[in-house]
């Protein structure tokens, strides 16, 4: 009876949706939020595959049924009737491009959904479809959802897979809120064009990488890393600074540029066991030499040897070129290397920079993108109380668990 009374959200997957990692990642979220919230994987009967393979999340299976008629006359003229005079802008009338694949010619089809009758559902989630990735049974399933929902009045939220910063906006459109992976995608569908106004979430990277049939496994190997670092703010940025003792000057520089910030900013400060000088271990050179600087901060010490631990940074910052520069610029962690004796330059991932301006700016710009993100758990907390409004996110990470 307790598990009733919370609010119940439907994530809906299927076939072509699913790898191991996202599995993984979506069993912790449930383990993370089954004290507030209900969350019910649910899956149509005829994906035997993603059945087996979600079997950990406790799926609940549901029937779909359809009907339809294919390339009849009829269906041409009851599409070209519901279209009416509707048209492009350089004057194409939408009916008369019925003839063009995507918009099914004389198809007619509909999808039924026969869903679990529960009183208390407050949200479905489903992943949102694109003609260069999805599947026809995906799309169908996908529109009945949604079909299903609005008629009772039931938030439907899409999340991404595939990039959503593509030309194809009109599914994105049809959600009451969708949940991005990437900040081209969040800020492309809330620009110009297509300028949609519905609320739109950001996870943090070490979530959204679990969204990928590319999932690095240094994600896999930090599953639930960040939730496990409370003593980490969870409204600081983080910076990892990859120290090295034979540049104990330019480091001592580097963070006295990153004072203005110091309030905004967490340091996780990387120590190597062997970059021993004198009586000193690393971590004690760190902090002599910057024993004025640091305390501004909030900061923690990790060893270089665990580079799984580069996942929970919002940035890299070095004063040159390392193994650890290598490391975060392949898994996707923006990497800055600030060197006045380097000229500037970019490469994939990584930026160099010699002014001290450029680097505020580069620093300023991340600070930013963390402000905006909001971890999975408490997307799902706004959509169970029906938190909706665009805007700002509501809440922020990392919660224990």
């Amino acid at each position: 009876m307790e598990q009733t009374k919370k609010p119940v959200i439907y994530w809906v997957l299927q076939d072509n949706q699913v790898t191991p990692n996202l599995i993984d990642f979506l069993e912790l979220i449930q383990h993370r939020v089954q004290e507030l919230i209900h969350l019910k994987f649910i899956i149509p009967d005829m994906a035997k595959k993603t059945l087996e393979l979600t079997a950990k999340l406790n799926p609940v299976k549901f029937k779909s049924t359809s009907k339809g008629q294919k390339n009849t006359y009829e269906g041409f003229c009851k599409k070209r009737d519901q279209l009416g005079n509707t048209e492009y802008s350089d004057g194409l009338k939408f009916w008369q491009a019925l003839l063009l694949d995507d918009l099914g010619s004389g198809n007619l089809y509909q999808a039924f959904i026969h869903a679990p009758n529960e009183p208390n559902v407050a949200g479905v989630v489903l992943q949102i479809p694109t003609p260069l990735g999805s599947g026809e049974s995906e799309e169908r399933i996908f529109y009945a959802w949604v079909n299903l929902a609005k008629m009772n009045n039931v938030p439907v939220i899409g999340y991404e897979l595939l990039p959503l910063a593509t030309r194809w906006t009109l599914v994105p459109s049809l959600m009451d809120g969708i949940i991005t992976t990437r900040k081209e995608s969040q800020e492309y569908l809330t620009g110009p064009q297509p300028n949609l106004t519905q609320k739109i979430w950001r996870i943090p990277r070490y979530e959204g990488k679990f969204f990928s049939p590319a999932t690095h496994s240094l994600y896999r190997n930090g599953l639930g890393l960040r939730y496990q670092h409370s003593n980490i703010p969870s409204e600081k940025t983080i910076i990892y600074i990859a120290h090295n003792v034979a540049m104990s000057y330019e480091y001592k520089d580097l963070i006295r540029h990153l004072l203005p910030f110091a309030d905004k900013l967490h340091l996780m400060l990387c120590y190597g066991k062997d970059q021993v000088r004198g009586s000193h271990n690393h971590q004690q050179t760190i902090e002599t030499i910057s024993k004025n600087e640091l305390p501004q901060f909030t900061y923690t010490f990790h060893d270089i040897n665990r580079p799984v631990e580069i996942i929970m940074a919002d940035a890299v910052i070095a004063c040159s070129d390392c193994y650890c520069t290598e490391v975060s610029s392949v898994i996707g962690v923006p990497t800055i290397i600030y060197d006045p004796m380097t000229p500037p330059m970019t490469e994939g991932y990584k930026r160099w920079t010699n002014d001290t301006q450029m680097l505020s700016n580069y620093v300023k710009d991340i600070i930013d993108t963390h402000m905006d993100e909001t971890e999975l758990s408490y997307i799902l907390i706004d959509i169970a109380k029906r938190n909706l409004s665009p805007g700002k996110p509501s809440v922020k990470g990392a919660a224990n668990g």
